[in-house]
């Protein structure tokens, strides 16, 4: 989560901002008071804690794909085997000549 320096900083700069376009706001503190409310409330992470979530789903993501292939290879097997034991006749079956 953000912390609240990160949020006060932010919207210190953007008033300062559009200070410097023009004379001091009128209703500075409450557009300060009403974007630090607003931010304050978005579920927001930081760089670095998105950077890692993005490694760990890259990291899932490649071992569901490889468990998805080991899955495959072991279904063909089976029924390659399944194939090759009803080909086989039956002991005691004989074949027709």
């Amino acid at each position: 989560m953000i912390d609240q320096n990160w949020i006060r900083q932010n919207v210190e700069q953007l008033t300062d901002k559009l200070e410097a376009h023009g004379p001091r706001l009128p209703g500075r503190d409450t557009l300060r008071r009403l974007l630090q409310d607003s931010l304050s409330r978005l579920d927001m992470v930081s760089q670095d804690d998105y950077d890692r979530l993005l490694e760990i789903h890259q990291r899932t993501r490649q071992k569901v794909e490889a468990l998805s292939q080991r899955v495959e290879a072991l279904e063909a097997r089976l029924n390659a085997s399944d194939a090759a034991s009803e080909s086989v006749p039956a002991s005691g079956e004989r074949e027709s000549e």
